[in-house]
């Protein structure tokens, strides 16, 4: 939805398309469609991957409208892409062998007062 705070606004789209490759053609028209209305009006927007829930199927994206105050949250990546945060996974993240690993030492260092300084005397 548009908005998420106090009222929930959506619109779903349904397609007739007789196969896969008509089914995503009819959704990169709409999801222009979508951007062009949001461009013309001037409204800043981030299109996000999103859960479909129990009646959606298995891809979908919400246009959200960057705001301070709402009940939606969305990840950035650098690369542009968006999840919303319902959507997001991360990997399992695989066990460290750190028996090769150096041991911990102390080292006193009061004249390093940049990161380069303080390789340089490690």
């Amino acid at each position: 939805g548009l908005i998420r705070g106090r009222e929930f606004i959506m619109q779903d789209a349904y397609s007739f398309s007789i196969d896969e490759d008509g089914l995503k053609s009819a959704y990169v028209e709409e999801r222009a469609a979508y951007a062009r209305i949001f461009d013309r009006l001037g409204i800043k927007y981030v299109i996000v991957h999103a859960v479909s829930g129990p009646m959606g199927g298995s891809d979908s994206e919400e246009f959200l409208a960057p705001m301070p105050i709402g009940e939606d949250t969305f990840a950035l990546a650098p690369s542009g892409k968006a999840w919303n945060v319902e959507a997001l996974t991360t990997p399992e993240m695989q066990d460290v062998d750190c028996s090769a690993t150096p041991k911990m030492e102390t080292l006193d260092t009061p004249d390093a007062k940049t990161i380069e300084a303080l390789v340089k005397v490690s």
